[in-house]
């Protein structure tokens, strides 16, 4: 698969994980400011294995997707609606406004819209007191406290949460890494 299409379905599959939340609790819908990182399995997604979510409470949102290829990440600034994005091993960054498009973008915009859906109830997963939805061939159980999905299943596919840390994250994640450098996004 050409480098384009591997990020193409990447991109596609954060959209169906981030499109999965669905109405949600107003207790919940509030907690989602909580400074958290959570590391997410989804081992039968070809595009994606692992995702690793920070946020650190106050409007800064990175996401690391891992898969086939190298690991691409993604910066999300709410307060200044900008985008910083890399590719692991490329060392060269591009910051810019966000566009709808945007991973993160989708996946927060989508975290504040009600979508309807049979509610599922309470229920401890793996230690996390939690309240599921379930639409559209989609079931997802969130975390009461920090508003993190806990379990997303899409059709056939199953994302699980697998790490958990209420620990604020360092405030260098979400800046690029040492020694990369700006790249243009001058269209040509």
């Amino acid at each position: 698969m050409s480098r384009f299409g591997q990020l193409s379905a990447v991109l596609t599959a954060v959209m169906l994980l981030s499109g999965c939340t669905i109405g949600r609790s107003d207790k919940t819908r509030a907690a989602k400011h909580k400074a958290y990182q959570a590391t997410y399995s989804s081992p039968g997604n070809f595009a994606y294995q692992t995702s690793h979510i920070y946020r650190d409470g106050a409007g800064h949102i990175r996401i690391d997707i891992s898969g086939q290829g190298p690991t691409v990440v993604n910066v999300l600034d709410q307060k200044t609606n900008e985008t910083i994005a890399w590719t692991e091993g490329v060392n060269k960054y591009v910051r810019r406004p966000s566009l709808p498009t945007d991973p993160l973008v989708m996946r927060v915009r989508a975290e504040g819209m009600a979508k309807g859906g049979e509610a599922l109830g309470p229920k401890n997963i793996s230690g996390h007191q939690c309240h599921g939805w379930r639409a559209a061939g989609t079931e997802i159980w969130f975390d009461d406290d920090y508003g993190c999905e806990v379990v997303v299943k899409v059709g056939s596919m199953t994302t699980t949460l697998t790490e958990f840390s209420p620990q604020p994250p360092d405030p260098s994640v979400f800046q690029p890494p040492p020694g990369y450098t700006q790249a243009s996004t001058r269209m040509h």
